[in-house]
């Protein structure tokens, strides 16, 4: 029987990808779809150093169920859920040589092409053209990443934003009291902007910073490069508590150097943060300009403002929760397997 595949890659807690695994699974339980997720269920410990989005036990981890992938039964349609995906090579292989079709997409997160990536080894680009050579179609989530793209993937790809499917049905309820924080709620590293980050809390002294780390092992170097009085970190967070972090927070920054989407600036709109983000990248198309800055200064100075007024940017904040509250891998998965996966009525009433 030929299958719909959906291949979970090692991943990490607290990362993208978790909340990625999570939304796709609470569809296909919720709507009872024809789609198999084969791989990891469960996140590893994020204990990776500086500057790594992987451990070399996870390679193993992955040859293990890439194999155990080719030893199950025949797949027709097979998404995997990063288009850096080492081992592409040996499943389409594989189906060549058994003489059958198969069908293959992925969701492209980043890559060697965008400045500042944090992979950029002299040896991936022709990679990577080897990896577009392979998929069938790529998935953006942005119109931003897509006008980045070159020529190789860009004619293979389509946008459609990733789903917040997970978080929109376990979101808090109800609005709380706020802390008097700017959140941060990134990876410590170069691509997300961490000098920048620096720079403004030395000009915003005032202000309490928070930002939010997976590992205290991982990010020691970070933290002791970092003694600003203001500058505090939170560890190990396990989901609903990073829900209750993005709640409570009064302000949420971003200062990233790449962001092709955003699952934590777009999480903390939803729980009411208010979003102060760079005018660059993914944000001038998700976020107004009155959430935008332009430079440290003028963002210190946002801070300030926005963390001193009782004023609540009401109608700005809810235009972009009424988009962001949208964001389903829904349509994804229609188009991906073509049209095969539509939720059954009768499912959908049954849970709620």
């Amino acid at each position: 029987m030929q299958k719909n595949i959906i291949y979970v890659p090692p991943y990490y807690f607290g990362t993208s990808f978790e909340e990625i695994f999570l939304s796709l699974k609470h569809l296909i339980e919720k709507y009872n779809l024809p789609i198999a997720l084969v791989g990891d269920s469960t996140p590893l410990p994020n204990l990776l150093r500086d500057g790594q989005l992987d451990s070399p036990d996870s390679v193993l981890l992955q040859t293990k169920n890439l194999l155990g992938l080719l030893k199950g039964e025949e797949v027709s349609r097979l998404l995997f859920l990063d288009f850096f995906q080492p081992g592409l090579d040996l499943v389409k292989y594989f189906y060549f040589l058994k003489g059958k079709s198969l069908k293959t997409g992925a969701l492209l997160h980043g890559g060697s092409f965008l400045a500042g990536d944090l992979y950029n080894w002299n040896w991936l680009p022709k990679l990577e053209e080897a990896y577009a050579a392979m998929f069938d179609v790529i998935y953006a989530p942005s119109r931003h990443l897509y006008k980045t793209l070159p020529p190789f993937i860009k004619s293979k790809a389509a946008v459609f934003p990733w789903g917040l499917d997970y978080f929109l049905a376990n979101k808090p309820d109800g609005r709380v009291v706020k802390d008097q924080i700017v959140l941060f709620p990134h990876r410590f590293d170069m691509d997300k902007g961490v000098e920048e980050l620096i720079t403004i809390a030395k000009k915003a002294p005032k202000l309490k910073f928070l930002v939010t780390c997976p590992s205290p092992k991982a990010y020691r170097k970070a933290v002791w490069r970092t003694s600003l009085p203001n500058l505090d970190f939170i560890f190990e967070e396990n989901h609903l508590e990073h829900l209750q972090t993005l709640s409570r927070a009064k302000i949420v920054l971003s200062t990233a150097r790449q962001e092709n989407f955003g699952y934590s600036m777009l999480k903390a709109a939803l729980c009411g943060a208010i979003p102060v983000v760079p005018d660059r990248l993914v944000y001038r198309e998700y976020f107004p300009a009155a959430f935008r800055y332009s430079d440290s200064d003028d963002a210190a100075e946002k801070l300030e403002s926005l963390m001193s007024s009782t004023a609540w940017p009401g109608q700005d904040l809810k235009n972009i929760i009424k988009t962001f509250s949208t964001f389903s891998f829904l349509p994804l998965l229609e188009d991906f397997f073509n049209h095969t996966v539509r939720p059954n009525p009768r499912s959908e009433s049954d849970n709620g």
